[in-house]
């Protein structure tokens, strides 16, 4: 570097370090995962999702991980999910991007992580459709969902239970025929 920029770089490095310490990631928790690579952070959720749902409910599984039209797969339902992960933003909330309304899936299961927390949400395709109308690029690059934290379940096994279960009676509601979503299904949860 040259004088110049590295002068610059200083000052705003400067300027970057000084909120440093009052960073709500510093010393937490999920600071890793704050500042790990998308790719990673994708795996990392999906995984836990999945794992999630299997103690708590149904068997769930990552499927081709990750990559294709559904991240999560309940198979004894028929069910596909779409898996988005975020980080909670300096205003509180989560913003879940790269949502496709091209791919095949039922749900979308946002994962939101705090500095020494989990939270989720679930939504339906039908919701996700008929809300979700801007897209986050010109070039198609998916939409984004935007969540406040308070909005949200803390990732629990009765949290994570009872959502599921409103989740699935929800695809009831709006149509969805497998039979295995009948009224004993449902008891499952």
């Amino acid at each position: 570097m040259d004088k110049l920029i590295k002068e610059l770089y200083d000052r705003e490095k400067a300027r970057t370090l000084k909120y440093k310490d009052t960073d709500i990631w510093n010393n937490s928790d999920n600071a890793w995962l704050k500042y790990t690579d998308s790719t990673r952070k994708g795996r990392f959720g999906q995984n836990i999702m999945a794992d999630s749902i299997t103690q708590v409910s149904t068997p769930a599984v990552v499927v081709n991980e990750g990559i294709g039209d559904c991240d999560i797969y309940l198979s004894e339902f028929g069910i596909s999910i779409e898996h988005k992960l975020a980080t909670l933003d300096v205003n509180g909330y989560f913003q879940f991007n790269g949502i496709s309304k091209k791919k095949d899936y039922h749900l979308v299961i946002g994962l939101g992580v705090t500095p020494d927390n989990l939270y989720f949400c679930i939504a339906s395709r039908t919701w996700l459709d008929q809300t979700l109308t801007t897209e986050m690029t010109k070039d198609g690059g998916g939409f984004k969902w935007t969540k406040k934290m308070t909005d949200c379940l803390e990732l629990t096994e009765n949290n994570l239970r009872t959502a599921l279960a409103r989740a699935l009676a929800h695809l009831n509601s709006e149509g969805y025929t497998r039979t295995s979503l009948s009224q004993a299904a449902l008891s499952l949860f």
